[in-house]
């Protein structure tokens, strides 16, 4: 059997998008990539198969779109009648497989991790020998692409009015800050 990857490392770490990616070499030989969404990100705690309303706008231009190398069980799954998941909306090869409070084999970091893994259909599996005809092993490079388009979706979901959860948040503190000003104001001309 041919040594897929043998002159490529096991794991990858880099920023794209604003975000933390990671890329790590499953059990199975494939490549795995996962891009990390910080606490003030809206996506932040969801799952990957949770519908969510901010994916609606993804969603309606992405099913315009040829499927590519996304999976197709998800889209065949998918619940019209709710809100899309990132699994059906993120395109990325195979389509979302895992999310959660930590990049895999790490320890949590407070991000929420959100990523794919190349051991598909049509995907050569290095450690079990799964070559059928036509099948490609997915390089490193490949798999730093399909990431960095990851982290390129990931970091274009916003709240409804285009303002990040960051800005939100800032708005709050500010908002908060003022309230004690002025409560410290208050006791201070009330209070001998």
């Amino acid at each position: 059997m041919k040594d897929y990857g043998e002159n490529e490392p096991d794991t990858l770490d880099f920023e794209s998008h604003g975000l933390q990616c990671a890329l790590r070499r499953g059990p199975m030989g494939s490549w795995c990539g996962y891009a990390a969404i910080p606490v003030t990100h809206p996506l932040h705690n969801v799952g990957y198969h949770q519908s969510h309303p901010l994916l609606t706008k993804l969603w309606k231009t992405r099913q315009h779109e040829p499927i590519g190398n996304a999976g197709i069980i998800p889209l065949f799954c998918a619940d019209s009648t709710k809100a899309p998941s990132m699994d059906v909306v993120l395109a990325v090869h195979g389509s979302i497989t895992y999310s959660g409070d930590r990049c895999p084999l790490e320890d949590p970091d407070g991000n929420w991790w959100i990523g794919f893994d190349c051991s598909h259909a049509g995907d050569i599996i290095p450690e079990i020998g799964y070559n059928c005809p036509g099948n490609i092993y997915r390089t490193i490079h490949y798999a730093r692409g399909e990431c960095e388009a990851l982290a390129g979706q990931l970091a274009a979901v916003t709240t409804p009015r285009g303002k990040t959860m960051k800005r939100l948040l800032a708005h709050c503190a500010m908002l908060l800050f003022i309230a004690v000003v002025l409560r410290w104001a208050y006791l201070a001309s009330v209070l001998p």
